[in-house]
């Protein structure tokens, strides 16, 4: 309608500006200086293009425009959420477990519930233990050491990222935490990192 009509579009800028002058002025008398994207904001709340709840959240950035948005399958989100479903439908089982590493499934469950390995919940379907923690040969070497320094809830997907990324401290970062135990190395010195990664400061 207003395109129809220049008079009232006029009519309406000259208002929204009237209306801004005076809070631009009581911020910067409070000694606050809003930017473009704040003025701009508050003039598409007065023209009713904006409501005062999606400005404060798009302030606070918890709202993102739906042109910025990443496609669904690039959000982190959606990319954590399906890496931890592969995770768990290559998982071991409990009955796996023992006989890969040739002990009971009583002794896979105590270790399990001592830290020194690392479980994740399937839904109806008991215990999984993530591959990343095995070689093809049996357990990574030292890997109780490592996995009693993680958090008890750690994410299995950020813990697989952790052992699959090269460290600086690591052999001048040549090399990545799961290489290090591969190579019989001082699982002490990974547990330390794991303890730092994975400490929320």
């Amino acid at each position: 309608m207003d395109a129809k009509n220049p008079a009232r579009k006029n009519e309406r800028v000259v208002v929204v500006e009237q209306s801004m002058a005076p809070i631009e002025k009581d911020q910067h008398l409070a000694g606050q200086h809003p930017s473009t994207e704040d003025l701009s904001r508050a003039r598409r709340v007065l023209t009713g293009k904006l409501t005062s709840e999606s400005a404060a959240l798009r302030a606070a950035s918890s709202l993102v425009e739906p042109e910025e948005a990443l496609p669904i399958e690039e959000r982190p989100s959606v990319r954590t959420a399906r890496r931890q479903e592969r995770l768990l439908a290559g998982a071991l089982t409990t009955d796996d477990v023992a006989k890969f590493l040739g002990v009971s499934t009583g002794r896979v469950r105590q270790r399990n519930g001592e830290g020194s390995l690392f479980s994740m919940s399937g839904a109806n379907r008991g215990l999984r233990f993530p591959r990343f923690q095995f070689t093809d040969r049996g357990e990574l070497p030292g890997w109780g050491t490592v996995c009693r320094a993680l958090p008890e809830h750690a994410n299995p997907v950020a813990v697989e990222y952790f052992l699959s990324h090269t460290h600086p401290d690591l052999a001048g970062g040549e090399i990545t935490p799961a290489q290090w135990l591969a190579a019989g190395r001082a699982a002490e010195s990974v547990a330390a990192l794991a303890e730092q990664a994975f400490t929320i400061r």
